[in-house]
């Protein structure tokens, strides 16, 4: 199946942006490329990953060119486990990507699970919404 442009162009802004941000960022990884992380019955459009003496961060970044609930709940994100280390701490963050006017398909419920990037098609822009605190 071919990918379309738009969802290409999601990839390659959060690939940018979590760069800028300092992680290492890979492409549709099959499978963990740290030891510290895995997941099985899931492929992130994009993994980012940030290590530091006493921290450790993992992005795991999902496009959606039309988000839909039932479509983002289908994500076996779940299915993800992290190590932790006994010197510093470690984050894992959910990040879904959309296209800027696709927000309103979404339910609020989603927030409590993911950040939120919304994307504008022209200039590139991206507006953050930080994930829900429960």
């Amino acid at each position: 199946m071919v990918e379309s442009y738009l969802h290409l162009f999601l990839k390659k802004r959060a690939i940018d942006c979590l760069s800028q941000a300092g992680y290492a960022t890979y492409l549709e990884p099959a499978w963990s490329p740290v030891p510290y992380v895995q997941w099985q019955n899931y492929r992130p459009d994009v993994l980012g990953v940030k290590t530091a003496q006493d921290v450790s961060e993992y992005a795991f970044v999902e496009c959606e060119t039309r988000p839909r609930l039932e479509r983002i709940s289908k994500k076996k994100t779940s299915t993800i486990s992290y190590q932790t280390k006994l010197t510093g701490t470690s984050n894992i963050r959910l990040i879904l990507v959309i296209p800027a006017g696709t927000l309103r398909n979404l339910s609020m419920k989603v927030r409590r699970q993911w950040e939120i990037w919304i994307i504008d098609r022209i200039s590139g822009t991206i507006n953050k919404i930080d994930r829900m605190n429960n």
